[in-house]
């Protein structure tokens, strides 16, 4: 994980591990290579308050 901004560490949506034990990117290749911004963030792709998110 890296420090992004002075908010704290930010977890990469596609090559961090944060969901499961494999990152997104690993358990998911072929959607990994259609996807547009390979370097995105999670806060920034996925919303907790959105219908299936925890918040």
């Amino acid at each position: 994980m890296e420090e992004r901004g002075g908010n704290g560490p930010s977890v990469g949506f596609w090559k961090d591990k944060w969901c499961g034990d494999s990152p997104l990117s690993v358990s998911f290749p072929t959607l990994f290579a259609l996807a547009i911004d390979k370097e995105a963030w999670v806060e920034d792709i996925w919303d907790p308050l959105a219908e299936g998110g925890r918040g």
